[in-house]
């Protein structure tokens, strides 16, 4: 009974009783209505109307001190943790919004920012207006357990005990050429032939360059007729798409869609790199921080569905197990 009553007592009518009874702890309603800063004729009115639909007095006039009589005194026994409640319901809800508003500090690898990440966040700040992001390039988990930022976006499973770690995605690479490079150099099938062509090779801080590829439990070092290396993922990708070489590594959140409309195409019969996992990292006392939280709770499960939809069609146009 209480809580339907809590539920489908007006905001007005809460504040009627709350005048009451503060008339009774304090021992008037001057001092309840200073205390509550509402003027001394609305609150003589709030209260002959409360009266009036209760159907009986509830104080008993010009009494000095103010005293509650028989009836309001059991209402003031049943009104008082609906009250209580309430307050601790408010003051509840006043935290959380002052606690979902503030900057949240999150690293990302350089690609990832310049083509994916962007939409996330503004969708995120749409729904969450008091909260805003300040987005550094390439920190790891080392940097969250420094305080240099409250979130980071990495590809390795962090071991501290202090640390939460969600997982997100993986990441699948795929060696690819363009149509034009294909036709002027010929289609690599396999890791001995990478002896004949151009290669770029990513050099970025978020993982070391790629060594070796895989298939059917073998493996085969890398070797390059001749290569460049870059530390931008997305600068190799233009230049693959340009025509000007191969790249092996290439991340599949980042050539999916060139997979998809023909302007990249695997290489390499099923040769691959070895999959990443891909990990939100912050720490537990950051986790316990309603804006991260919240933030991470909302991302990582898009993060996951998206790689899932992205999964099954790569899967579907190439025939390839991911």
């Amino acid at each position: 009974m209480i809580i339907i009553r809590v539920i489908t007592m007006s905001t007005s009518a809460l504040k009627t009783w709350e005048l009451l009874l503060t008339s009774a702890d304090l021992g008037s309603v001057a001092a309840a209505s200073e205390a509550m800063q509402i003027d001394n004729v609305t609150a003589g009115r709030l209260l002959t109307r409360l009266e009036k639909e209760i159907g009986r007095p509830l104080f008993v006039r010009r009494a000095r001190p103010f005293r509650l009589t028989t009836a309001g005194e059991l209402a003031a026994e049943k009104i008082r943790p609906i009250l209580a409640s309430y307050q601790e319901a408010m003051q509840s809800l006043s935290r959380d919004s002052a606690e979902l508003q503030g900057r949240i500090r999150l690293s990302v690898a350089g690609g990832y920012a310049h083509e994916v990440l962007v939409p996330e966040l503004m969708a995120f700040m749409e729904s969450y207006p008091g909260i805003d992001f300040d987005v550094s390039i390439a920190r790891t988990a080392k940097d969250v357990l420094r305080n240099n930022v409250d979130i980071a976006l990495v590809s390795e499973a962090p071991s501290d005990p202090g640390l939460v770690a969600m997982w997100r995605d993986h990441s699948v690479f795929i060696p690819v050429a363009s149509p034009a490079y294909i036709g002027r150099r010929g289609f690599p099938r396999s890791p001995e032939d990478l002896k004949s062509h151009f290669g770029f090779v990513y050099t970025g801080p978020v993982r070391t360059p790629a060594e070796t590829l895989e298939r059917n439990g073998k493996s085969a070092y890398i070797k390059w007729q001749k290569s460049l290396r870059i530390a931008d993922i997305i600068a190799v990708k233009n230049a693959v798409l340009a025509g000007y070489g191969v790249a092996v590594d290439m991340p599949i959140v980042h050539c999916h869609r060139e997979i998809s409309d023909g302007r990249l195409i695997p290489v390499l019969d099923g040769w691959r790199v070895p999959t990443r996992d891909l990990y939100a990292v912050t720490t537990r006392a950051n986790y316990a921080v309603k804006r991260i939280r919240t933030f991470m709770d909302w991302y990582v499960p898009r993060s996951v569905a998206a790689a899932r939809l992205r999964d099954r069609h790569i899967s579907e146009l190439l025939g390839l197990m991911l």
